[in-house]
């Protein structure tokens, strides 16, 4: 399911992303984008995705998007949120996991 809600003021627009950003949602996300453009103009635009429960790759790029349209801040505040947001704003720092050495160490079970 997802929900999405507009909250507008003098200087800026607020789109609340509620639930899952995948399949046909992600046009449903697409259409409120498209028809929230107009009304933007000099506006910050801010998402909210603090109530966002998942999203898939497609949902990121619709996400990416809206974001090259018009600059906005994404507002996440649990790590699943915060990792949304940097997906989305392309900040995630990339790890190669063979670069993780295993702790061979043994186990001290003596306690």
């Amino acid at each position: 399911m997802l929900k999405i809600t507009i909250y507008e003021d003098d200087s800026s627009i607020t789109l609340k992303i509620e639930g899952k950003l995948i399949g046909p949602w992600i046009d449903e996300f697409s259409e409120v984008w498209e028809q929230t453009t107009p009304l933007i103009e000099a506006k910050n635009v801010r998402l909210d995705i603090r109530d966002m429960t998942f999203i898939d790759g497609d949902g990121i790029e619709a996400l990416r998007k809206g974001r090259r349209w018009h600059p906005n801040e994404v507002i996440a505040d649990t790590p699943l949120t915060r990792d949304f947001s940097d997906r989305i704003t392309g900040s995630v720092a990339v790890r190669n996991v063979k670069e993780i050495e295993p702790c061979n160490a043994p186990i001290d079970r003596t306690n």
